[in-house]
């Protein structure tokens, strides 16, 4: 399970990980000049009710550079770029997170916006080296194009983590596209 500001974008309640402040940055370069950014700030903000509180912000972007523009004859009409962001402002007490999420998504100039919610909860068991969580990511209205409205991409999502050795963690997630109508399951390894 994700922990630390990194878990924004995942599944929040990994933000009550947070000791002190935190920074974290990444930048992948993708296939057809794409690319992938993401940075973030969190840090432990007191407690609530007895409870500690950490509070983060993070931003993503997926962007595309250059996309070749054509009329509706197919001769050349220059370029245009594309991106979609977030900006996350997110919480966690004890094993459970929310984040606030502002949505853009812009195609040749053209912008699109929208306001989303993630929930999450974790919980370590106690005798064993596992921590489950469960969440649900991008709760909130449509998205709209110009005249065309389209559903958040809502899921619904449940995974564990074991850790084999110190350092070193086996991870399973089970992911439901709510409206694709689509279940998605994925494997991998922490370390």
């Amino acid at each position: 399970s994700v922990c630390g500001i990194s878990a924004i974008n995942y599944n929040p309640a990994g933000l009550s990980a947070i000791t002190g402040p935190e920074v974290a940055f990444s930048h992948s370069k993708w296939l057809l000049d794409a690319s992938h950014d993401f940075v973030g700030f969190g840090m432990a903000a007191g407690s609530l009710k007895g409870s500690k509180l950490a509070l983060g912000v993070g931003m993503t972007r997926l962007s595309n550079s250059a996309f070749d523009g054509r009329a509706e004859d197919r001769i050349s009409s220059g370029g245009y770029s594309a991106y979609d962001q977030v900006v996350s402002l997110g919480f966690a007490v004890k094993n459970m997170g929310g984040a606030v999420k502002y949505i853009q998504s812009s195609i040749a100039g053209v912008r699109a916006e929208a306001f989303a919610f993630d929930l999450g909860a974790k919980h370590s068991l106690a005798r064993l080296p596992v921590t489950i969580g469960f969440g649900v990511q991008n709760l909130g209205r449509d998205i709209k194009y110009l005249s065309q409205r389209d559903n958040l991409p809502l899921s619904v999502n449940a995974g564990f983590t074991f850790i084999v050795l110190p350092g070193v963690a086996l991870a399973f997630d089970v992911k439901r596209l709510v409206y694709d109508k689509q279940t998605v399951f994925s494997a991998g390894t922490e370390y």
